[in-house]
């Protein structure tokens, strides 16, 4: 394709130019030419095509690699030291193609009739390496050599934790999708698609089920030859299912030991804490009555021994909550430390609030039990034990002067120490 000036190509947005073979729409991929007045796209034959005019074989217009033609504004532009001057796009171009050949006798023919029967080329999906639990949805995209076409049943995908992920979407492309959501009865160190037995194919398709190329020729679906040799490489990234239920792992402060020593080094009314509850793995919370109670007061009745949950300050295997020391309060002596005895020792939630362990459709609840306490409590360590002390007021001890003996006159200033 030759433009009348030195053009630039933006590649980032994938530019793709529109064909026409015998009026079925492809589309045809940028190849090379920024720089120069001649841009160079490529057409990969495909099954079904048949072009027995070289008239016939049409362009129409170029657009973003999202086959937009209409907002196309910084794909193409004149070349300058600027880039700013877009290429007209709209001169040269036709919704209902221009013949790329000059008459009937130049030009190129295309015939599919006797291409071999299409075939599977890879399974892969979108999901990272990680570990899933349950409720989790993924989309495995099986990617055939040519488009394919379905009819009757559709087709499904075995896996290797013995279920299967149904048929979703991809019909007249050559990329089938199929969908599958983990379960509770799932749990499988490497998840990958599975052979049916007595069976070289992953893809079933009952006998209602038609699975054709655009010759209307059967598709092959095998994943292993005769030879045994496997045809598809497994899935890709590595997916490890685990349906356990997160647990917490951790509870503590970063907080360092009080420095208001006299003599004992504690913090006392208004006071702030934070502390971190970690879990294993990944949380989602729905609701914000959520709390830690910590153990510095004796009367049960007593609520302002709650640390109250942060959301803002969150994420999803690490939980905030702010303790405030309010007055009465008392880590007896020893590292603050949360309530946990016979009757409860676990987060504490409302009715409304939940934790889950984080999915496509979170539905496992996370175990909330708090793991036995060390002899520091939640302080990071022993060398900085957060203690709490509230026990009584500041009083006053002595009052006396440092100033010496003698008499003074007016201007002169005395010196009055109070200590407490």
């Amino acid at each position: 394709m030759q433009f009348s000036a030195p053009v630039v190509v933006k590649e980032s947005l994938s530019p793709l130019l529109g064909l026409l073979i015998d009026r079925k729409k492809r589309w045809a991929t940028y190849l090379s030419g920024s720089g120069s007045s001649i841009l160079k796209f490529s057409y990969q034959v495909s099954i079904g095509d048949d072009l027995q005019s070289p008239l016939d074989f049409k362009y129409t217009r170029i657009c973003t690699g999202g086959r937009d033609y209409i907002n196309t504004g910084g794909l193409v532009v004149r070349l300058s030291e600027k880039l700013t001057l877009n290429a007209n796009l709209g001169i040269g171009f036709a919704d209902e193609g221009l013949s790329i050949a000059d008459s009937h006798e130049s030009g190129i023919t295309i015939d599919t009739s006797q291409a071999p029967a299409s075939t599977v080329v890879a399974v892969t999906t979108s999901k990272v390496s990680g570990t899933y639990g349950v409720g989790e949805m993924f989309d495995f995209n099986v990617e055939f050599s040519d488009q394919v076409f379905l009819s009757g049943d559709l087709p499904v995908l075995r896996l290797n934790t013995n279920s299967e992920a149904v048929y979703h979407t991809g019909n007249e492309t050559d990329t089938l999708v199929f969908r599958y959501m983990s379960t509770s009865m799932n749990s499988i160190l490497r998840l990958d698609w599975s052979l049916y037995p007595e069976s070289d194919s992953a893809i079933g398709c009952s006998e209602e089920c038609v699975m054709e190329n655009a010759n209307e020729v059967a598709v092959d679906t095998t994943f292993r030859d005769a030879d045994g040799n496997i045809l598809v490489e497994p899935l890709l990234p590595d997916i490890t299912l685990d349906p356990s239920p997160p647990q917490i792992v951790s509870v503590e402060t970063d907080k360092t030991a009080s420095p208001y020593c006299h003599p004992l080094c504690s913090y006392t009314v208004g006071e702030e804490v934070r502390i971190s509850v970690t879990f294993d793995k990944p949380v989602v919370v729905t609701g914000e009555q959520i709390y830690l109670a910590m153990d510095v007061t004796d009367d049960i009745t007593d609520n302002s021994n709650r640390a109250f949950f942060l959301p803002e300050e969150s994420s999803p295997l690490q939980l905030m909550f702010l303790y405030t020391v309010g007055p009465n309060h008392t880590s007896h002596g020893k590292g603050l430390a949360y309530v946990c005895d016979d009757s409860n020792c676990g987060l504490r939630l409302s009715q409304a609030a939940t934790i889950k362990r984080a999915s496509t459709t979170p539905t496992v609840d996370a175990n909330l039990v708090l793991p036995p306490l060390p002899d520091h409590g939640v302080s990071m360590d022993e060398s900085n034990l957060i203690t709490v002390d509230t026990s009584g007021l500041p009083t006053v001890t002595i009052v006396s002067s440092s100033t010496s003996n003698g008499q003074y006159s007016p201007g002169d200033i005395v010196e009055i120490a109070v200590l407490f």
